[in-house]
């Protein structure tokens, strides 16, 4: 009933995508659901549980019944008086017994305390690989908002180009121009149109990327996405050390890798509980049946009645050695692990400052694209202007206008660049990346 209901809630989920835009949680939350990565981790996460459970369960006494009936023939023991008989023999055998361990050098509390660490360290891992989810569904969500606007600029200026061709059609026909303007004008409509079909086919090609980031074949080809307003001050608040502060406190995967550091010293403490005596109580009771002798069955099985009780002392000697060379191992394979949470911060503070060196530079090429778009957008103007009045040749025209259209494709470009680096460096302090 509860896949039943699952699966009529994502044909749900997909025909509300095509009827209104899907917002970036939206998005993310659906890739993070259906991404088999984190479904592996998780179900780490769930052996690690059921090996925390089990040594739990270690700590209790052991328990065990047992039963049996044979029947033999020919010379055999009898079980009830312990001599020779050769007949038909039908014998029952009942026994219980249990045990406890009373000290064995804390072996047992330092194992759960091991996998309960390593459980802790599973569970960031299916954290970390959220994570990698998020950046990755981010990075195509923006990368279709950015072809779209890249789409609709094109439309644009292929539109331009039409309405200034017409124009010049007109003058040519009027004798106020020449003829090889109209062809010069022709090949930029000819040209724009080129670019469109690209941006397009780019376009396509991203939101095949986003689908298949999703993995959600309920949601249609012709989703929408909720657009982002790439727009106010640019700028970012914090310094790359801050950033990096702040993801040693937040960040999965440096979580994860102290943690399984920390768990190594359990594991050195539980080996060297092995040198230690074992301390232990035991019980054993049993009885017996044989149909060789005179007396009823209930009265055999209390004749046969035993009990016994023992406290049991176990001294390693000559295997210490074996259990100190797996203590040394222990060491050996802390440091290594000490030495991999090193190069996992190393890779991290290395990353941050990547990420912000790369949001430096968006913003500079940013501001000066903004520059370069407003001087363009002038010389534009003073272009048709003068292209109108006929001082001016289509072939500076178009000059004009090429570079115009070049500089706001890269603006656009920028723009969105700048605002996924701002999205990693947020992600790396555990920052809300979502608008709510």
């Amino acid at each position: 009933m509860k896949k039943l209901l699952l699966f009529t809630g994502l044909l749900f989920s997909g025909y509300l995508q095509a009827q209104t835009p899907m917002t970036l949680k939206q998005a993310v939350d659906v890739a993070i659901r259906n991404n088999l990565t984190v479904r592996q981790n998780e179900l780490l996460v769930e052996t690690s549980e059921n090996n925390l459970l089990q040594s739990k369960l270690a700590l209790l006494p052991s328990a065990q019944a047992n039963a049996s009936q044979s029947i033999n023939y020919g010379r055999s023991i009898d079980p009830y008086t312990n001599g020779f008989v050769n007949e038909k023999l039908n014998a029952s055998n009942f026994s219980f017994s249990a045990g406890v361990t009373l000290f064995n050098g804390l072996y047992n509390q330092n194992f759960i305390k091991q996998n309960n660490l390593l459980m802790k360290a599973a569970e960031q891992d299916v954290q970390q690989a959220k994570d990698q989810v998020t950046l990755n569904t981010i990075l195509a969500y923006l990368q279709v908002l950015s072809s779209e606007d890249q789409v609709n600029l094109a439309e644009q200026q292929l539109e331009a180009s039409k309405m200034q061709l017409e124009r010049t059609v007109a003058l040519v026909k009027a004798g106020n121009l020449a003829p090889y303007d109209e062809y010069t004008l022709g090949s930029q409509v000819a040209n724009d149109q080129l670019s469109l079909v690209t941006m397009q086919g780019q376009l396509k090609l991203n939101r095949l990327t986003f689908w298949q980031t999703l993995n959600n074949p309920q949601i249609p080809l012709d989703f929408r996405l909720e657009r982002l307003t790439p727009e106010g001050e640019m700028g970012y608040a914090n310094t790359a050390t801050q950033v990096y502060e702040s993801a040693e406190q937040n960040l999965a995967m440096i979580k994860a890798a102290q943690i399984r550091v920390k768990s190594f010293d359990h594991t050195i403490k539980m080996l060297r509980g092995l040198q230690y005596p074992q301390l232990s109580l035991n019980s054993f009771v049993s009885t017996r049946y044989s149909s060789t002798a005179n007396v009823t069955y209930g009265d055999q099985l209390g004749n046969n009645f035993n009990r016994n009780f023992s406290l049991d002392l176990s001294i390693p000697i000559f295997r210490s050695w074996v259990y100190k060379n797996r203590v040394q191992n222990a060491i050996v394979d802390k440091k290594r692990y000490e030495v991999q949470a090193q190069n996992v911060q190393i890779q991290v503070k290395q990353g941050i400052e990547q990420a912000y060196a790369n949001l430096e530079v968006a913003k500079m090429r940013y501001d000066a694209l903004e520059n370069q778009v407003k001087n363009f957008d002038e010389t534009l103007k003073s272009a048709e202007s003068r292209f109108q009045a006929g001082t001016l040749n289509v072939v500076e025209y178009n000059i004009a206008k090429t570079n115009l259209d070049r500089a706001r494709l890269n603006q656009i470009q920028a723009r969105y660049d700048y605002l996924f680096r701002v999205k990693i460096l947020d992600f790396y302090q555990g920052k809300n990346l979502f608008v709510d």
